[in-house]
């Protein structure tokens, strides 16, 4: 049975991991609340490869990431270089932007409040597992002629949400230096949970649909 990577491979699934579509940059199936369309292409993104996407749309442009074509066998990386910003990902990508409202409403005041300096490391340490590598994502900052606050919360937000931070609880992902352990890369036992969970309520979600048909 085929199910949404990240339900899969992280101790909270959905509601329904169910996949609605592959990522046409890395071949990821995703659910309705973990990727999204990006409406000005056509084409369909997970929400890993949207935090680049997101920082390009914000003034940070890293480049191609991944580096290589992915697996999903679009168009070709010169071909197209998409990005959103804040608003056009709140406006056309409503399921997943409201998915990660928490995170990215609580990133914002900590990231205006905070010098550019400050921003560039705390942009590095929370996103190197996304875009690239901390040092490539300070460059990149640094070489940004203007940046929008605001775009650099919604792509940290979607970060988190793909990672299930707990911000209901404990607020934004702890630093990394917290001695909090990371939720970006799940033990053994955790992807095993997740499935078992993921397996259960996609069975709950076929047999409701099934009844509503009937």
């Amino acid at each position: 049975m085929s199910t949404c990577y990240l339900c899969a491979t992280n101790e909270v699934a959905t509601d329904d991991p169910s996949p609605v579509a592959v990522c046409t940059k890395c071949g990821m199936q995703f659910c309705l609340w973990d990727g999204a369309r990006h409406h000005g292409t056509a084409r369909f993104f997970c929400a890993v490869c949207l935090v680049p996407i997101l920082l390009r749309g914000s003034g940070i442009d890293i480049g191609d990431w991944p580096d290589d074509d992915g697996g999903g066998g679009g168009l070709s990386r010169e071909a197209v270089r998409e990005a959103l910003s804040v608003g056009e990902f709140e406006r056309f990508c409503a399921t997943m932007s409201d998915a990660s409202k928490e995170y990215r409403l609580k990133w914002r005041p900590i990231l205006h409040e905070m010098g550019e300096e400050k921003a560039v490391q705390k942009l590095g340490e929370r996103l190197a597992e996304f875009a690239g590598g901390r040092s490539r994502i300070e460059e990149a900052y640094r070489m940004s002629v203007e940046v929008d606050v605001d775009g650099l919360a919604a792509a940290i937000g979607v970060a988190e949400q793909a990672a299930r931070a707990q911000a209901d609880t404990s607020g934004p992902l702890p630093p990394p230096d917290s001695g909090v352990r990371s939720t970006t890369v799940p033990d053994r036992y955790q992807v095993n949970r997740a499935g078992e969970k993921v397996t259960a309520r996609a069975a709950k979600a076929r047999s409701r649909r099934r009844m509503a048909g009937a």
